[in-house]
């Protein structure tokens, strides 16, 4: 008598739990520090569509809720046929690796900001003010939400179809180096890509500023792409959210 698969175990639905919960809080500290940097007349217009800044940052909080629930569900399924992994083992070599890629991140971010694409950047941006709540928003969201969205989700997906595409077995897929890179790169375009709605609304439409978009978080997502493919998911949201963590405590205070 052959036994049913189970689609999930009981542990990876409590895995999706706690990211949908991250999600949920993330969500409404971003829609709330995202509103604090809004112009007047743009705030003005968002409240009037929904009716209050509360409401605002409840929707955003709970579409984050249900993207982060979806991609989780179908990641989990697809990461295990492709052969990417959540986790191994904590390892010091892993983490340190995780660290030094989450700090070059950092460092060409800040650094390309400070001394290249300074001159077409608003002015306000040559000051910094610590946020908590941004800064937690940013870490929770962008380290671990994000790396959910583009690596779990995305990556995953993108080698699942290529090795449906090109009808490679899933114990081949191993030997297929190019595939892998090849997901982490359209995902860290897409994780790049990804960023132009808030680029827009604070830094404008200017070719620079697109440029700088494209270049900075695409080459962020090459890293976190190659720890989830050789480490696994819970190195690139270390990397991930280190980078956040060493721009806003560390090189943003340090370069402005």
């Amino acid at each position: 008598m052959k036994v049913k698969k189970i689609f999930l175990s009981k542990n990876e639905w409590i895995l999706i739990a706690i990211l949908a919960v991250i999600g949920l809080i993330s969500g409404a500290m971003v829609g709330a520090s995202q509103l604090e940097v809004l112009s007047e007349e743009m705030k003005v217009d968002l409240v009037n569509q929904v009716g209050s800044e509360n409401i605002l940052i409840i929707i955003a909080s709970i579409q984050i809720m249900i993207l982060t629930s979806v991609a989780s569900i179908i990641g989990l399924k697809l990461s295990k046929k492709v052969g990417l992994k959540l986790h191994t083992s904590w390892e010091l070599n892993g983490i340190l690796l995780a660290l030094v890629i989450g700090f070059i991140a950092s460092f060409i971010i800040t650094a390309s900001d400070k001394f290249i694409f300074a001159s077409y950047l608003p002015e306000s941006l040559e000051t910094y003010t610590f946020s908590l709540k941004y800064f937690l928003g940013s870490v929770f969201y962008g380290g671990v939400i994000e790396e959910v969205l583009l690596r779990l989700f995305m990556m995953s997906l993108i080698v699942w179809l290529i090795s449906k595409l090109r009808k490679i077995e899933d114990e081949a897929l191993k030997n297929k180096d190019s595939i892998y890179i090849t997901a982490i790169s359209v995902a860290a375009i897409l994780f790049a890509v990804g960023h132009l709605p808030g680029t827009i609304q604070l830094l404008g439409t200017s070719l620079p500023i697109i440029i700088r978009m494209l270049l900075l978080n695409g080459v962020a997502g090459l890293g976190f792409g190659y720890l989830y493919w050789k480490r696994g998911l819970s190195y690139a949201i270390i990397a991930h959210a280190m980078t956040h963590v060493f721009s806003q405590v560390l090189l943003i205070p340090l370069f402005y």
